[in-house]
């Protein structure tokens, strides 16, 4: 799939956890966070933007062909709590991400416009993996994906 796409695949998969009941859009259960983790609440989610990989480029056109990478972090103040929802994260992007057309809304700094993609595959990569919060007490639980998408 095409590369150029007008929102961040980290802000489309923070979409799709807010979408599949894996977090919210704030408040204080489980928040998902794009690019940025804030300081509260002790247990939010917080995706970003890593490494891809290049397919190629497709024989009709000359298309680019690339599959985004994907960090999500789970973080908690109890780490028994973290992984099991880093796990359950897995299991929800891994199965219940095939096909599925996400809404971004507007990002009014960046003027991006409200823009629908469709996510074909999200495979998982590695993880959950344990690090600790090297600023407090709280654990955070990483699993990576590669997510092939293009804009609807």
């Amino acid at each position: 799939m095409s590369g150029l796409l007008s929102h961040a695949v980290s802000q489309v998969i923070r979409q799709l956890l807010i979408d599949l009941g894996h977090g919210a859009d704030g408040g204080t259960t489980w928040p998902v966070y794009a690019d940025q983790t804030a300081d509260k609440p002790d247990n939010l989610i917080s995706v970003h933007n890593s490494a891809g990989r290049d397919q190629g480029r497709h024989m009709f056109g000359g298309e680019i062909q690339e599959v985004h990478g994907v960090q999500v972090d789970v973080r908690a103040s109890v780490s028994q709590l973290a992984r099991v929802k880093a796990n359950q994260i897995k299991k929800g992007l891994s199965e219940d991400s095939h096909l599925v057309v996400v809404t971004v809304t507007d990002d009014e700094q960046a003027g991006t416009g409200t823009q629908d993609y469709t996510i074909y595959n999200v495979k998982w990569v590695s993880g959950p993996l344990f690090r600790p919060d090297e600023n407090s007490n709280r654990k955070i639980w990483s699993t990576n994906f590669l997510i092939t998408i293009r804009e609807s």
